[in-house]
C-alpha cells in the first residue's frame, strides 16, 4: 500500500508537468502567431511607404523632364511658332534671339508643305507680340488701315532701315544671309552656298526699288544674295507660278517662278519679301534712283504681268497671297528675320504672321471690306 500510494504523486506530477507544457507551448504559439501578424503589418507599411515613394520620384521626375514639343514661329514665328511657332514656327525654332519660335537655329531654309494653316501655325510659334503690339486683329481694321497700322510700327522700330547706302548692304548680307557652315545663302536655292554672288532686287530695281538710300532697293528685308546666273535669268518679271518651273521659257507675259531652280519653298519665301516692300514703301518709289525711271508715288501690287515699270507695280498678287499661305516660313527667314530685327531693322510681319497679309489685300487688290480670319480660307 505504501509502494502503491508512493507512486500518485508521480503520476500526478507529471500530468501537471505535461499540461504546463501545453499551455505553455499554446502561449508561445499565439506570441508567434501575433509577432508574425506583427511583421507582415510592418512589411505592409514599409512596402507601402516604398511604393508611395517610389511613385512621388516618378512623378517629380516626369515633371522635371525636358518637353519634347516644339514650336514652329514667328514666331513668330510670330514665329513659331512658331505662336508660338510660330510658329514661326515652328519648331518650332530658331534665330540668334530664338523670337519665341523654338525653330532650330540654323539658317537652313525647309521644304514646302501644301498645307495653307501650316503656314499660320509656323509662324504662330514666332509671334513676337511685343513687337507688333496694338495690332488689331479682329477684323474690323482692314485695307490701307491695317497697312498704315504694320508701316507706323516699322518705321517706329525699324530705325536702322534706310541708313546704309546700296554697297553697304555687302557686309549686312553675308551676315543675314550666313550659312551655319559657312558661306553665304544662294537665294532661290535650298541650303546652297552662293559661288559668286551679287544682289538681287526681288522687288526689280527698275520697277520702284531702285538702289538710293532709304529705299526698297538699299533695304536688306528686300534684296538677297543671289547667284550672279540665277540673277540674270529672273531679269525682272513679276513672280507667277509655271506648271514646270524648273524648264519653262520665262517671258514678261509668263512671269518668273521663284522655283525655277527646283526649290519650291523660294515661292513662300519670295511672297512675304514682296508683301514686306509693298507695305513699308507703299508711299515711297518716286526718287528710288538706280534704274528706276519712274514718278510712282509708292510700290503697289497688281495682278497685271505686263504692267508697265514706271508704275512701280509688282505681283502676280493673287498667286503671292497664295504662296504666302501655303508655304510654311522657313527657318532662314525667321533668322534673317531676327538678325535683322536684332541689328534695328524693320522686322518683316508676314514672317511673324502670314495671315495678316490678308488683312490688308485680296486677290484683287486693297481689301475694301472686312476680313475675317480663320484657318480654312485665307480669302485665296
Amino acid at each position: 500500500m505504501k509502494l502503491q500510494n508512493a507512486k500518485m504523486p508521480f503520476a500526478l506530477l507529471f500530468g501537471v508537468i505535461a499540461l504546463s507544457l501545453t499551455a505553455c507551448s499554446g502561449d508561445l504559439t499565439s506570441q508567434s502567431l501575433a509577432s508574425s501578424s506583427s511583421s507582415e503589418e510592418s512589411s505592409s507599411l514599409i512596402e507601402s511607404s516604398t511604393e508611395t515613394s517610389a511613385s512621388t520620384s516618378a512623378s517629380s521626375s516626369s515633371s522635371s523632364s525636358p518637353s519634347h514639343s516644339t514650336g514652329t514661329s514667328s514666331s513668330s514665328s510670330g514665329t513659331s511658332s512658331s505662336s508660338s511657332s510660330s510658329s514661326n514656327t515652328s519648331s518650332s525654332s530658331t534665330s540668334p534671339s530664338s523670337s519665341s519660335s523654338g525653330t532650330s537655329s540654323s539658317s537652313s531654309s525647309e521644304g514646302a508643305s501644301s498645307s495653307s494653316s501650316s503656314a499660320s501655325s509656323s509662324s504662330s510659334s514666332s509671334s513676337n507680340l511685343g513687337y507688333w503690339f496694338g495690332i488689331d486683329t479682329s477684323g474690323s481694321t482692314f485695307g490701307a488701315n491695317f497697312r498704315l497700322s504694320l508701316y507706323s510700327i516699322m518705321v517706329a522700330k525699324g530705325t536702322a532701315t534706310g541708313s546704309n547706302s546700296y554697297n553697304q548692304l555687302n557686309q549686312i548680307l553675308k551676315k543675314s544671309d550666313a550659312l551655319p557652315n559657312g558661306g553665304v545663302a544662294a537665294f532661290y536655292r535650298k541650303d546652297t552656298a552662293s559661288g559668286g554672288w551679287n544682289k538681287e532686287h526681288c522687288w526689280p530695281n527698275s520697277r520702284g526699288a531702285g538702289e538710293n538710300r532709304g529705299f526698297a532697293g538699299t533695304d536688306p528685308q528686300v534684296i538677297r544674295p543671289t547667284n550672279s546666273s540665277d540673277n540674270s535669268s529672273r531679269s525682272n518679271y513679276m513672280y507667277n507660278e509655271v506648271s514646270d518651273p524648273t524648264s519653262a521659257h520665262y517671258s514678261a507675259s509668263t512671269g518668273w517662278d521663284p522655283a525655277a531652280f527646283g526649290y519650291e519653298g523660294a515661292r513662300g519665301e519670295s511672297a512675304r519679301i514682296i508683301l514686306y516692300a509693298a507695305t513699308r514703301y507703299y508711299n515711297k518709289a518716286k526718287g528710288a534712283g538706280g534704274s528706276y525711271k519712274g514718278s510712282a508715288a509708292g510700290l503697289t501690287l497688281t495682278n497685271n504681268l505686263t504692267d508697265s515699270s514706271t508704275n512701280a507695280t509688282m505681283g502676280k498678287l493673287s498667286v503671292l497671297l497664295k504662296w504666302n499661305m501655303t508655304y510654311p516660313v522657313t527657318r532662314a527667314e525667321i533668322y534673317r528675320n531676327d538678325y535683322l530685327g536684332g541689328i534695328s531693322y524693320a522686322r518683316n510681319p508676314f514672317i511673324d504672321h502670314p495671315d495678316w497679309a490678308n488683312y490688308i489685300w485680296d486677290t484683287n487688290g486693297i481689301r475694301s471690306g472686312s476680313y475675317t480670319p480663320n484657318s480654312a480660307s485665307f480669302s485665296i
